[in-house]
């Protein structure tokens, strides 16, 4: 039997690209999976193997050793196939190449030269620096990577030293429950929490329906990486006890987070405009869509395009007034199709096919 390592610095063991679609599809497929990344609460009850790192802030020394301690990790695994899922494992990665002889794959989950240059996780100054030193890593390290996954379509035209991919797209798994009774009043922010995403977005238009009908709640709940982001959230909800904040200094499990979907009435996807998401598509989306969750989508044709298949979305722009918006959300019969909706069933084929060819 092969043995997969699948590795992260800052997603939790039970992440749900790492361990609920990659590593529980390839542990079905007979493989021997091992996840290594941030502690979790969560109990593992699946085939596949956690390796918690210990403990650790975004921002500390000790956040700067793990790459060195996850690479003693995995050279104690001595996988045959090593997968990380960010660019922070690039040097590491090609060491143990060399060292175990194992294959390599890059599961991109982000552009991250556009999320650096663009979002706000670094000072403004140093945007364009820190961007493109990560670029150029992986640019160097392109050619020593034996495959690439993608999570999103347009990282193909995107990324210019890619060579051999296959993109796995986070849909989601087949959902267990589907709320046939929802009603139209309790909304919900699920995901990441940061500017990016929209949370301040969906705060203010929360805000501007619950002043029109006071039985309107929302539920944001999601994990924010910078702890100013979470204090300028706590802020911005102080005196609106309509809105109930659900997060903490780590991710939050999504097994949570599907439960809020699951209870929910309708879901907002509200990311602002920028050149770091614009070519996504958000996980939400496939989440909302699995569960046949209405949402209220913010104006942007790609993801309206997706949507309007299935009748599943109130679209907005800023300039929308909330009258407009509480009116269709409150008599627009969604879902009113029963064409199936896109899970990871199809990518999971795609994902095994990948790892076969790279056996073989």
């Amino acid at each position: 039997m092969k043995r997969i390592v699948i590795a992260s610095v800052l997603k939790p063991v039970d992440d749900t690209r790492m361990f609920e679609k990659l590593g529980c599809s390839l542990a079905d497929a007979e493989y021997e999976v091992h996840i290594c990344g941030f502690p979790t609460l969560a109990k593992n009850q699946s085939k596949v193997f956690w390796h918690p790192l210990s403990h650790f802030s975004r921002i500390s020394w000790k956040r700067l050793m793990m790459p060195l301690t996850l690479y003693r990790k995995i050279k104690a695994l001595k996988p045959a196939l090593l997968i990380i899922t960010t660019h922070e494992l690039l040097t590491i990665a090609l060491l143990l190449k060399k060292e175990i002889d194992c294959k390599v794959i890059y599961d991109i989950q982000e552009n991250y030269y556009r999320n650096i240059r663009y979002g706000k996780s670094f000072p403004l100054a140093s945007r364009l620096f820190v961007a493109a030193y990560v670029r150029l890593k992986e640019r160097l390290c392109s050619g020593f990577i034996d495959h690439f996954f993608l999570a999103e379509k347009s990282y193909a035209n995107e990324l210019t030293f890619l060579r051999e991919f296959t993109v796995l797209e986070n849909k989601a798994t087949q959902p267990l429950v589907v709320n046939m009774n929802r009603g139209r009043r309790k909304l919900l922010f699920s995901g990441t929490l940061a500017e990016t995403t929209g949370v301040f977005v969906a705060i203010d238009l929360a805000t501007r329906l619950h002043a029109i009908d006071s039985g309107i709640t929302l539920t944001i709940i999601g994990y924010a990486g910078e702890k100013c982001t979470r204090n300028q959230i706590q802020e911005y909800v102080f005196g609106k006890p309509f809105i109930k904040l659900m997060t903490g200094d780590s991710p939050i499990r999504h097994s949570f987070i599907i439960h809020e979907i699951t209870s929910a009435d309708i879901g907002i996807i509200s990311y602002p405009a920028n050149p770091s998401t614009s070519g996504s598509v958000p996980t939400k989306l496939y989440e909302y869509l699995a569960h046949r969750l209405p949402f209220l989508l913010i104006n942007h044709s790609p993801w309206v395009q997706i949507a309007s298949e299935y009748n599943a979305a109130v679209v907005f722009d800023d300039d929308h007034r909330a009258e407009e918006v509480f009116e269709e959300m409150t008599s627009k019969i969604f879902y009113a199709t029963d064409l199936k909706v896109p899970t990871w069933e199809g990518e999971e084929l795609r994902l095994k096919s990948a790892v076969q060819q790279l056996f073989a």
